[in-house]
């Protein structure tokens, strides 16, 4: 909702023009309060694949068939595939934090690691560091109580409720 900022369109149309690519890219706006039907409008319109952003990365996880274990240990769904009438959800978000790290891997191994702020991103970021570097020690800094509050409990969700410390 409210997608006007996002560059995904532009990111998309240049990997289209890559030799052997084809493909569209568009963005659709829906509204929170028409989600489902507009959603199920969308899938019938016969895309292959949709880009997933605030608010729905969660809202969208009970519409589809199959959920990649990370995207639902997160609870955030960032990218669909569609194939043969069925919706397979995942969340890039973590290769996208990793891929430029890893050759840094042997320096940031078992490291402990500072976050400036609790949304989304930053719960793919902690499963990542903790996943694929080891890191076991995090500390988050966010702009308020509630907020870090919701995001420790969030963090729960994929076990690193004991590993975390929090401050505002």
């Amino acid at each position: 909702h409210n997608i006007g900022y996002s560059k995904s369109a532009d990111i998309f149309k240049t990997i289209f023009e890559i030799p052997g690519m084809t493909g569209s890219f568009e963005n659709f706006d829906l509204d929170p309060n028409q989600f489902e039907k507009n959603f199920k409008a969308v899938i019938n319109k016969g895309v292959n694949g949709l880009s997933v952003t605030i608010p729905y990365k969660s809202r969208v996880i009970p519409l589809l068939n199959d959920v990649a274990p990370v995207a639902h240990s997160l609870d955030a769904v960032n990218s669909i595939a569609i194939k043969d009438n069925k919706l397979f959800g995942d969340n890039t978000d973590i290769i996208g934090f990793a891929l430029p790290l890893k050759p840094h891997a042997p320096q940031l191994k078992k490291r402990n690691a500072l976050i400036l702020g609790c949304g989304g991103s930053a719960k793919a970021v902690i499963y990542c560091l903790h996943a694929d570097f080891e890191i076991s020690q995090f500390t988050i800094l966010g702009r308020s109580f509630k907020k870090l509050t919701d995001f420790h409990r969030s963090l729960q969700q994929i076990l690193l409720n004991s590993l975390i410390n929090t401050a505002t």
